[in-house]
C-alpha cells in the first residue's frame, strides 16, 4: 500500500543540540543582542510569541546556539513569568565560565 502522506515533526524539548548550520540567523543574532544588552545592565530579556509551541521551538534553538557559540559557550535560563501567558518568557544569558576554561570570580 503507498504511503498517504509523510511529516517530519521537529522535537522541541529533547536533550541533544540542534547542529550550528540548522539554527537560523536571526535566532543566533536574538541571543547575541540580548547577550551584550545584558552585559551592559543586569536584567533579563522578555520575548513574546504567537504560540507556546513557537516560544518552546526557538528557546531548544537558543539553548542549542549557547552551548555551541564559536566566540565562547553562553548558559542561557529561563525566569519565572508568574502571571504571563504561556506564549510569553523571560531569560537571561550569561557566559559559562567553567565551560570556556575560566574560573568563576567570588
Amino acid at each position: 500500500m503507498p504511503r498517504k502522506s509523510t511529516t517530519f515533526i521537529p522535537v522541541t524539548t529533547g536533550t541533544g543540540f540542534i547542529p550550528l548550520a540548522d539554527i537560523p540567523q536571526d535566532v543566533k543574532d536574538f541571543v547575541e543582542e540580548s547577550y551584550a544588552a545584558q552585559r551592559k545592565n543586569e536584567g533579563r530579556t522578555r520575548a513574546e510569541y504567537d504560540t507556546e509551541d513557537e516560544l518552546k521551538a526557538e528557546f531548544r534553538q537558543m539553548v542549542s546556539y549557547a552551548a555551541q557559540r564559536p566566540n565562547g559557550v553562553l548558559t542561557i535560563r529561563r525566569s519565572p513569568t508568574r502571571g504571563l501567558a504561556d506564549n510569553v518568557m523571560d531569560f537571561r544569558v550569561t557566559a559559562d565560565l567553567e565551560k570556556n576554561g575560566q574560573k568563576a570570580k567570588k
